[in-house]
């Protein structure tokens, strides 16, 4: 009875055994197939994702090309697509009978069996394009530095000839280096622009900076005051961003941008931790304390500090700052969230004689940046 009683249970032991493994391979078939489904989805979703980006990379190449020519057909067809990546993307195109400038892009992007579609209508493709109005302010630096590499006597510089009432460039001319350079680039940059779009004025920094020129169209008179820079002292970057922002007249013109162009050899040194501008009520704590801490900072990063508040200011106002840092002592790093803050470009010049390019690339930034092709729209 015993034995009999000892078999029973061991039959049943068995039977759960088994049935303990019946259960655990069902749950792991169910969590496979779950799994399986969720990465059957997390590919579906990559290629669809594929599948727009194709379909968006043909609707901007068309558009762009719409913008300057009305009579544009896309070379991109269902036979011969356009490869982004491995999806591949085509395009169909219907105009207005009537009118050329009116008509419909379809776009279509691929991945297996994710086909996706982008359909962007337009109006009056090909319209020549209309140019903003330009307000423009040089924010140079003076400080003793600027003239530290010393005289060269071959820098070549500009002089006002009376005869052409013009400045001409005389390349025997020396100059001390490197605001010699620094002057010719900005003058270069003045006389490259267009006095029925762009204004330009001029602020200069030291320990201070000071309004040298206003806004306007009369470029001798801004490049007279170019000329006469003199260099000494310190380095107040924060100053000379907030004159530049001060400068231009409260309400913004339709249609006008605002630029500035900051040129520094140096670091921001300036103002001294006992100026009035670290007493203003609404400056932020982060300009002169730790924010997580409450414990000051060190005193040589406060105008560093100040320099970037002020850049904010600059970009509530609509300014677009262009900044440039010249030679080895630097501080790029300000240089380059000044222009990120304000949504610039910042440049890098080893040497005083790469200013030149340099200016000649922001006016290009700035003409490209000035044109709008407003009179083409999505419908």
């Amino acid at each position: 009875m015993n034995t009999r009683i000892y078999n029973q249970d061991g039959a049943a032991a068995i039977l759960m055994l088994i049935g303990t493994a019946i259960l655990g391979l069902l749950i792991a078939l169910t969590l496979h197939k779950t799994a399986l489904s969720s990465l059957q989805a997390g590919v579906m979703e990559y290629n669809t994702a594929k599948s727009f980006y194709a379909a968006e990379s043909c609707i901007a190449e068309t558009v762009l090309q719409l913008k300057a020519d009305e009579t544009y057909t896309s070379p991109y067809s269902e036979q011969a697509p356009l490869l982004v990546g491995d999806a591949p993307c085509y395009v169909t195109q219907t105009t207005n009978p009537a009118d050329p400038t009116i008509g419909t892009v379809t776009a279509y992007g691929a991945v297996g069996s994710n086909l996706r579609t982008i359909v962007v209508g337009y109006d009056q493709a090909g319209t020549n394009p209309k140019k903003t109005h330009n307000e423009i302010m040089l924010i140079h630096d003076r400080s003793g530095s600027m003239q530290n590499d010393g005289y060269e006597p071959g820098a070549g510089g500009y002089y006002w000839d009376d005869d052409a009432h013009a400045y001409l460039f005389d390349p025997t001319l020396g100059g001390m280096q490197p605001i010699r350079n620094a002057q010719n680039a900005a003058i270069n940059f003045a006389l490259q622009l267009d006095d029925q779009f762009d204004t330009l004025g001029m602020i200069s920094y030291s320990q201070h900076a000071s309004i040298d020129a206003p806004l306007t169209t009369n470029y001798n008179g801004v490049i007279t005051h170019i000329l006469n820079i003199d260099t000494d002292g310190y380095t107040n970057i924060a100053h000379g961003i907030l004159r530049a922002t001060e400068s231009y007249v409260q309400k913004q013109a339709p249609d006008t941008a605002r630029y500035a162009i900051l040129l520094t050899d140096g670091h921001a040194n300036r103002p001294l931790p006992s100026h009035h501008a670290y007493d203003d009520p609404d400056l932020p704590v982060w300009v002169t304390h730790d924010p997580n801490t409450g414990d000051p900072l060190p005193e040589d990063v406060w105008p560093t500090q100040l320099a970037l508040y002020y850049s904010q200011l600059a970009r509530d106002a609509d300014i677009t700052i262009f900044t440039i840092s010249l030679g080895d002592d630097t501080n790029t790093q300000l240089m380059q969230a000044i222009a990120q803050t304000t949504g610039g470009a910042y440049y890098h010049a080893p040497n005083s004689s790469d200013l030149d390019q340099i200016y000649t690339h922001i006016k290009q930034e700035i003409e490209d940046r000035s044109i709008q092709l407003s009179a083409w729209e999505e419908l």
